[in-house]
């Protein structure tokens, strides 16, 4: 599998996915502090992508982070088989 991706973000470039640069940026936006970028990133979705993506695209990183969340504070084990992927 490529994970160049989600190791290198943005920087990745061509994901092979359509609008993929926007949505991995938008995606770093949100986890990022810069107010601005996220505004950038949120107009590049919306204008090439329209505004109903860009609420998907919000509300699934918003329930990943929230599943994420759950998970880490219930205490939930990661599979040992996902280890391997984190791993840096």
């Amino acid at each position: 599998m490529d994970y160049s991706a989600i190791i290198g973000g943005a920087a990745a470039g061509d994901t092979g996915i359509e609008h993929g640069v926007i949505l991995i940026e938008l995606a770093e936006a949100m986890l990022d502090t810069d107010d601005t970028r996220l505004e950038t990133a949120r107009l590049a979705v919306a204008e090439r992508m329209g505004a109903a993506a860009l609420v998907d695209s919000v509300a699934v990183a918003a329930l990943f982070n929230g599943i994420d969340r759950i998970a880490d504070a219930t205490g939930a084990p990661l599979e040992p088989s996902r280890t391997k992927l984190w791993r840096c």
